[in-house]
């Protein structure tokens, strides 16, 4: 049986994060932020914390994700690299005649 649904994810994060209190949001917001994968939540939860408290995070990016989470999101851009039609190989280069 699947969780009732309880409305967007927009609506979730902050009554999740309520609970914890601002410094621990603090070095949760930097720690995701200095992951590509969670760049962004990264931001979305640096929005619930103060200026203050993000400068005192471990990391020098405190500052910075302040400002980030304070401006408007833009459309992430995952995946938007093309790959060369030859594909990618695991298998390193060959070369002629080289001895094993």
């Amino acid at each position: 049986m699947k969780p009732p649904q309880t409305g967007s994810k927009t609506e979730t994060l902050p009554s999740l994060l309520e609970a914890i209190p601002e410094a621990t949001r603090a070095r949760i917001a930097v720690y995701l932020y200095s992951r590509s994968h969670t760049h962004e939540l990264g931001i979305r939860i640096a929005a619930t914390c103060e200026r203050r408290a993000l400068k005192q995070a471990p990391g020098l990016v405190g500052d910075a994700i302040h400002d980030l989470s304070r401006k408007p999101c833009a459309a992430t851009s995952f995946g938007s690299r093309s790959v060369s039609s030859k594909g990618i190989s695991l298998g390193g280069s060959l070369r002629v005649g080289a001895r094993a």
